[in-house]
C-alpha cells in the first residue's frame, strides 16, 4: 500500500484536489454564487503569466476590447475577464520586481539591466511614477477615502503590466506589431459587430450611439480606440517589416477602423484625427516641437481674450446631433441646444466650482461622479442631465484630475503628456534606422489623438482605452531607450565620448512641470562634442585658429574654394542626424554634402556610392585638401561606400586629415582620420572642384 501511494503521488493528489473544488462547488451553486466555476480559468491564467509572461500580456490585449463589466458583489464592477488578470499579472510583476529582483539588478545580464535602469530613469517613467504618488496623496486627503484609494489601486494594475512590463518586452521590437494586432484582433470583433447592428438603423441617432454596447459603454468611448489605432494602423501599411498578406491585412484592417470611426458618429474622436494629420505636417516640415506647444498655448490666450465673442458666436449655432455628416460636424460647436455640449459645460462648471475649494489636493481621486450633483446650477442643466448628478466623470482629462488632484495633478498629466510626445518626435529625428524612426512617429500621433481627445473626455479609468494608451506610450520609451543605446554603442565604436543625462531631480522635475521649455529641449538630438574645431579669422572672428588645434603642422597650401566651402558646413556643426535627410534641419552624410555643393553650383548624387564615383580620384591622402570628399566603408562592410566627409584640414607630411559630416550619433560633428572606427573603414577621396563660383545666398 505504501508503494502504491510512493508511486501515484501526484495522482492522489490531483484526484483530492479536483473532490473538493467539486464539493466547493457544489455547495456554492446550492447558494446560487457561481464564481467558484472561474477558479480553473484564473488557475491556467496563473501558470501562463508565471510561464509565458509575454504571451500573458497579450492574451490580455487581445480579450479588453471584448471584455463585458460584471458587478460581482453590491460596490464592486470589473471588466471580466481582464481586470482580474491585469489584477494577477500586476501581483507577479511585482513579486518578480521585489522578490526575484528580475527587473534591473546586479546579478541580471547587462542588457537587461540597462534596459531596467534606463526605463526608471526615463523621463516620462519619473513623471508616471510622481503621478502615481501624488495619486496616493491625495487619496488621504479625499471627501471619499476608500472611493480614492479603490480609484488608484486601478490605475496601478492598469499602468503595470501595460506600461511597466510592457517597455521591458518592447525592448524586442518584433513585440510591438504583436500587440499592436493582439489589441486590433479584439477591437475589429467589435467594429464589425457594432457596423453589422448600424445596418439599417442610420436615421435613428440614439441606437447608433448603443450599437457597441456591451463592450464599449458609449460612442465616444468606441470612436476614441478607434483614432487611437488609426495612425498606427496606417503606419503597418507601408512599413517596409509588413510584407504579402500582412500588408493586406493591414489595410483591411485601417479600412474597417475608418468604417467605425465613421459610424462611431464620435465628434470630438473626428477632431481628434484631423488634429494628428495636422501635426504630421507640421513635423513633416520639420517645425520644432517647441513652437507647435507656442502656437497651441498662443491660440488659448486667443480664445481667452476674445471668448465673449467666440461665446456669442457659437451661441447662436442651432444644429444638434445628427445621423447627417455635414449636421453633425456643424453641430461641434453648438452650445446652445446640443444635448451633449450643454451637459459637458455642465460639469466643467460644476468641477470648477469645486476646484475653487479645494485647489491644491482636490476632492479626491475618482470622487468627482459622487460629489458634483450639489455643485450644478439649475440654468446650466441639460435635458439629459439629473439632480442626483449620477452621470458619471468630468468629461475632461485635464479638468478632472485638476478638480480631484488639484493645481498638482494636472500639471503632472500634462507634463507627462508633452514629456510622451517630445520623446517620440525626438526618437523621429534620431533614430538611424526609419522603420524605427516612423514607428515612434505613428505611435506619438497615435498618442495624441487620446490628447486631443482628452479635452473632451476622460477614459483612463477604465480598461478600453488604459490597455491601448499606456501601451502606446511604453512604445515610444522603449524606441527612445532603444535609440539612445544604439547611439551610444557606435559612439563607441567610433572612439566618440558618450554622454549620458542624469536622471532628472527634484528642481529639474519641478520646473519640467512648470516649463514647457524644459520638455522641448529634449528635442535636441545630443550634447555638443567634446571636442570642435574654430575656424580662422578671415571666416570668423575666433580667438584660436583651426591649425592650432593640431598636433602635427597644417596643410601649406589651401585652396580658398575648399575653405569657403568649410566655413559654410561649420555653419551647420550639432544638426541632428535622420536618415534621408537633405537640410537644412536635419541631414544624412550624403545630404550634407550634397547641400554644400549645391550652394557652390555642384550637384552631387543623393547617396555616398554615387558621390564616390564623381570628381577627380586621389589615391594619396597627402594630396587632401580642404574640401575634398572622404570615403569609408559601412558600418557592416568595411569595402562598400557607406559614408561621405568633407575634409577641414589635412597634413601632407603624413597623410592625417580631419573632416566634418553628419555622423549617426552626434549629428554634424568633425572627426579625425586616426580614429580606430574610421582608419579601418577609409577607401578613398575625390576632389570636386579647383575653382567654385561665389556661394548662393
Amino acid at each position: 500500500m505504501k508503494s502504491f501511494f510512493a508511486k501515484n503521488k501526484g495522482l492522489i493528489i490531483a484526484l483530492a484536489v479536483t473532490l473538493l473544488f467539486v464539493a466547493g462547488n457544489t455547495f456554492a451553486l446550492s447558494k446560487d454564487y457561481y464564481y467558484l466555476l472561474l477558479l480553473p480559468l484564473a488557475g491556467l491564467c496563473l501558470l501562463l503569466f508565471v510561464l509565458r509572461f509575454e504571451t500573458g500580456l497579450m492574451l490580455t490585449a487581445m480579450l479588453t476590447p471584448l471584455a463585458v463589466n460584471m458587478t460581482l458583489m453590491p460596490g464592486m464592477q470589473l471588466s471580466m475577464p481582464v481586470e482580474p488578470m491585469m489584477m494577477l499579472f500586476s501581483a507577479i510583476f511585482f513579486f518578480r520586481v521585489l522578490v526575484a529582483r528580475r527587473y534591473a539588478n546586479k546579478g541580471a545580464d547587462n542588457e537587461a539591466a540597462a534596459r531596467g535602469g534606463g526605463l526608471i530613469r526615463h523621463p516620462v517613467t519619473i513623471l508616471l511614477l510622481i503621478s502615481l504618488v501624488w495619486m496616493v496623496v491625495t487619496s488621504c486627503t479625499s471627501e471619499l477615502p476608500w472611493v480614492s484609494f479603490k480609484y488608484t489601486l486601478a490605475r496601478v494594475w492598469f499602468v503595470t503590466p501595460f506600461f511597466f512590463a510592457a517597455a521591458l518586452i518592447f525592448k524586442k521590437k518584433e513585440r510591438i506589431p504583436q500587440f499592436f494586432w493582439a489589441y486590433g484582433i479584439g477591437l475589429i470583433i467589435v467594429v464589425l459587430i457594432a457596423t453589422l447592428k448600424t445596418i439599417g438603423n442610420f436615421s435613428d441617432l440614439q441606437t447608433l450611439h448603443r450599437v457597441m454596447k456591451p463592450f464599449y459603454n458609449d460612442h465616444t468611448a468606441y470612436g476614441c480606440a478607434i483614432a487611437l489605432f488609426l495612425p498606427a494602423a496606417f503606419y503597418f501599411i507601408f512599413s517596409r517589416n509588413t510584407k504579402g498578406w500582412m500588408r493586406i491585412l493591414s489595410f483591411a484592417l485601417f479600412g474597417l477602423l475608418l468604417v467605425g470611426l465613421f459610424f462611431s458618429y464620435c465628434r470630438a474622436a473626428w477632431l481628434s484625427v484631423l488634429a494628428a494629420i495636422a501635426v504630421y505636417v507640421a513635423v513633416k516640415m520639420g517645425m520644432k516641437v517647441k513652437w507647435m506647444m507656442l502656437l497651441f498655448g498662443l491660440a488659448v490666450g486667443v480664445f481667452f481674450v476674445y471668448q465673449s465673442d467666440v461665446l456669442y458666436k457659437l451661441g447662436k449655432n442651432k444644429q444638434d446631433s445628427s445621423y447627417d455628416l455635414a449636421g453633425q460636424v456643424k453641430s461641434i460647436s453648438n452650445i446652445s441646444t446640443d444635448a451633449s455640449n450643454l451637459e459637458r459645460l455642465n460639469r466643467w462648471a460644476s468641477a470648477l466650482r469645486m476646484w475653487k475649494e479645494k485647489p491644491i489636493f482636490g476632492c479626491g481621486p475618482g470622487t468627482y461622479q459622487f460629489l458634483y450633483a450639489s455643485y450644478q446650477r439649475s440654468y446650466q442643466l441639460s435635458t439629459i442631465s439629473t439632480n442626483a448628478g449620477d452621470l458619471g466623470n468630468a468629461h475632461s482629462e485635464y479638468i478632472g484630475p485638476m478638480t480631484e488632484q488639484g493645481v498638482p495633478g494636472v500639471l503632472l498629466v500634462v507634463s507627462l503628456f508633452m514629456a510622451t510626445f517630445a520623446t517620440g518626435v525626438r526618437v523621429y529625428r534620431t533614430a538611424r534606422d526609419r522603420g524605427t524612426a516612423n514607428m515612434a512617429l505613428a505611435f506619438t500621433l497615435s498618442l495624441l489623438t487620446y490628447y486631443v481627445h482628452g479635452v473632451f473626455n476622460n477614459f483612463l479609468d477604465t480598461d478600453k482605452l488604459s490597455v491601448p494608451f499606456w501601451a502606446f506610450t511604453a512604445v515610444v520609451v522603449a524606441l527612445d531607450l532603444r535609440t539612445k543605446q544604439e547611439n551610444d554603442k557606435l559612439k563607441m565604436e567610433t572612439g566618440e565620448p558618450v554622454r549620458r543625462s542624469a536622471a532628472a531631480g527634484p528642481v529639474a522635475l519641478l520646473f519640467l512641470l512648470l516649463s514647457a521649455g524644459t520638455l522641448t529641449a529634449q528635442e535636441r538630438i545630443n550634447p555638443a562634442p567634446a571636442w570642435h574645431i574654430d575656424l580662422p579669422s578671415q571666416f570668423e572672428s575666433r580667438s584660436q585658429s583651426v591649425s592650432s588645434l593640431y598636433p602635427y603642422p597644417a596643410a601649406t597650401a589651401v585652396a580658398d574654394s575648399g575653405s569657403m566651402l568649410v566655413a559654410e558646413g561649420m555653419k551647420y556643426l550639432g544638426t541632428p542626424y535622420r536618415y534621408g535627410g537633405k537640410g537644412p534641419k536635419t541631414f544624412d552624410c550624403a545630404g550634407y554634402a550634397r547641400f554644400l555643393y549645391l550652394k557652390f553650383g555642384h550637384t552631387l548624387p543623393s547617396y555616398s556610392g554615387g558621390q564616390y564615383r564623381v570628381g577627380q580620384r586621389i589615391k594619396d591622402t597627402r594630396q587632401l585638401r580642404t574640401g575634398d570628399l572622404v570615403f569609408f566603408g559601412g558600418r557592416h562592410s568595411h569595402s562598400a561606400v557607406g559614408h561621405t566627409g568633407i575634409v577641414t584640414e589635412a597634413d601632407t607630411t603624413s597623410g592625417r586629415f580631419r573632416f566634418i559630416h553628419a555622423s549617426v550619433g552626434n549629428g554634424v560633428i568633425v572627426s579625425k582620420s586616426t580614429e580606430p572606427y574610421y582608419a579601418k573603414r577609409y577607401i578613398g577621396a575625390c576632389r570636386i572642384f579647383n575653382a567654385v563660383p561665389k556661394a548662393k545666398r
